[in-house]
């Protein structure tokens, strides 16, 4: 079946986390997501399910007909209209990027944060609870968006949902992962 497919621009706005469910030893205890050139990558799957989130609320509020999000994104088993890739960074950054001399410059799009728990009676961090996360600084995710070509008007519908999205990746409670999410205009 003849599909389309459009740019969506994930613009991070604070630093973010997507882990690969590894640590680094002693110092982090969970490393960011890498792609194969060791950039960072927000995975089509946890993407996908951030946007059905947000797609959720404007169905129970009533914004959408019911059973849209189910149509979209599937259910029971049965795939849904859309498919999401991986967000990488755009291939103009990814190109400079990814020469084996850029490992420098690459290491700039990463940093350890470290929080601690504290005590409340006595306002010391409490024992054993230093933690660390390997962050990547503020900057621009592109995924593709894909569907069949008969499907009714998913993007307009995908467009309405978009900013509901304000965070990705792990901590997004804590203030991680800002974004703003829209689809490319440039095509």
């Amino acid at each position: 079946m003849p599909q389309t497919s459009r740019i969506l621009n994930i613009e991070l706005h604070d630093f973010w986390h997507v882990g690969n469910g590894e640590g680094m030893g002693s110092g982090l205890d969970s490393v960011v997501r890498r792609n194969r050139w060791g950039l960072p990558v927000l995975p089509g799957r946890e993407l996908k399910g951030i946007l059905k989130d947000s797609a959720k609320c404007l169905e129970s509020w009533g914004h959408i007909p019911k059973g849209t999000v189910d149509r979209l994104f599937g259910c029971n088993g049965r795939d849904g209209e859309i498919r999401v890739s991986n967000a990488d960074l755009d291939k103009n950054d990814s190109l400079v990027l990814m020469p084996s001399n850029s490992a420098d410059v690459r290491s700039a799009l990463f940093c350890d944060l470290f929080s601690t728990a504290i005590d409340h009676k006595s306002g010391n961090a409490k024992n054993k609870s230093l933690r660390g996360m390997e962050v990547v600084v503020p900057c621009i995710l592109q995924a593709e968006i894909t569907c069949d070509v008969n499907s009714k008007g998913s993007f307009e519908l995908i467009e309405r949902f978009l900013p509901l999205t304000r965070a990705v990746g792990s901590d997004r409670n804590r203030g991680l992962g800002r974004c703003t999410m829209t689809f490319n205009n440039e095509e």
